[in-house]
């Protein structure tokens, strides 16, 4: 086996010192180097083993580590063959020593982190290949001294300004955010075994209380549809708000009238200004023509489909108040458990004999025959009418 001496001296060699492929070595740190063109001197060996598994890349190369070998399936393949503690010795580690605290709150750049390049090939609308950054993850702690929370966050950079960058979602042990709109082509399942009533699976939180601040909005291709809003105003009204209201963009408004999103809707309320008696109220705002409140069957196959189907309504007591006004109202009709009680005049039916001959009579079927001028009944087999003194 021969032997091969090399150029040898103290120190490290200066760029240009060593001719192309030329090898030298520093004795005094046991460190071999080599030239690659004739103008620099980069380390091959040093006084432990290989290069590649003992120095660092900041001893490489001012631009870190390259291999651009592009048949290689693994570029840079790291394995840990051990699972044993500690959980910290991991397969490949990216570290980067601040020096000193870092942000006192919240999160900075100033951090370890992995970009993700991509080169763009020689086609591309300038015709020259250029270097594209996507994004990549970063991590760190909130100080140097891991005082506060550590913290990982994704972000990307904006294609028409690659010198901005965004965070698409950070977060500690405790809490993650995410900052850009998130979009399930094929819908989202989020579950929470543990869920109580006030402690909900989903929490959707606004910074201000409004009724024109949404928590959710729904919107199809032609225009929003609805948006969902909850409101506690404790201070001014004491009031627990649920509010759909529809057309939230108010595009939809009768022409030549002024209105405001917020005009059409329904609102659930939890009225307690008495704590010791509070109510629930369902108020209709926008309904110019009328509020319709309709029932119907399913389709049942295409056999009577959606006809109108009875209604029921369970109370203690049922009353009916009439209003114009929206301060004052007039209670019509009262009905409890033995009797109904109307609080105003009752008008029963206008109709003539020709039209009260039309009807399906049923017994006790009332009407005012215009053309006798009369209130009649009908007794089950004729009608009759209700004679009397004048008042």
């Amino acid at each position: 086996m021969g032997t091969i001496k090399l150029k040898r001296g103290s120190g490290t060699p200066p760029n240009s010192s060593l001719a192309q492929y030329e090898v030298a070595m520093d004795v005094a740190d046991k460190t071999v180097y080599t030239s690659t063109d004739g103008t620099d001197a980069v380390i091959l060996a040093d006084s432990t083993e290989q290069w590649l598994a003992n120095n660092t890349v900041s001893d490489l190369s001012t631009e870190g580590l390259f291999n651009e070998t592009s048949t290689y399936a693994h570029i840079v393949s790291s394995t840990r063959i051990n699972n044993t503690l500690p959980t910290q010795l991991t397969a490949m580690e990216i570290t980067r020593d601040l020096g000193s605290d870092g942000a006192v709150a919240g999160y900075e750049e100033r951090c370890a982190s992995l970009d993700f390049r991509i080169k763009s090939d020689a086609t591309n609308t300038n015709n020259a290949p250029q270097n594209l950054y996507a994004g990549g993850f970063m991590g760190g702690s909130g100080s140097n001294d891991a005082s506060l929370q550590h913290w990982i966050a994704g972000f990307t950079y904006d294609a028409s300004n690659p010198s901005t960058k965004y965070t698409i979602f950070e977060g500690t042990k405790n809490s993650m955010e995410i900052n850009p709109r998130i979009r399930a082509k094929d819908g989202a399942d989020i579950e929470d075994p543990d869920a109580e009533l006030n402690d909900a699976v989903v929490n959707i939180k606004v910074d201000q209380s409004g009724y024109n601040r949404a928590h959710i909005m729904c919107e199809d291709s032609n225009a929003k549809a609805f948006s969902i809003i909850g409101e506690s105003d404790d201070v001014n009204q004491n009031r627990d708000k649920f509010i759909v209201t529809l057309d939230p963009d108010n595009i939809h408004s009768p022409n030549n009238v002024t209105t405001y999103a917020g005009d059409y809707g329904v609102y659930y309320l939890k009225e307690y200004g008495n704590i010791n008696n509070p109510a629930i109220e369902m108020n209709v705002f926008g309904a110019k023509d009328a509020f319709k409140l309709r029932v119907f069957d399913d389709f049942n196959g295409g056999t009577d489909s959606y006809d109108y189907r009875p209604m029921e309504i369970y109370a203690e007591q049922l009353s009916v108040k009439a209003r114009d006004g929206y301060s004052s109202a007039v209670e019509v009709l009262r009905i409890d458990q033995t009797d109904a009680k109307f609080e105003v005049p009752i008008m029963p039916p206008l109709l003539t004999s020709t039209q009260r001959n039309a009807l399906s009579a049923a017994e006790g079927m009332i009407i005012y025959n215009t053309d006798d001028t009369r209130v009649e009944y009908y007794d089950g087999s004729d009608w009759r009418y209700i004679s009397g003194t004048v008042v």
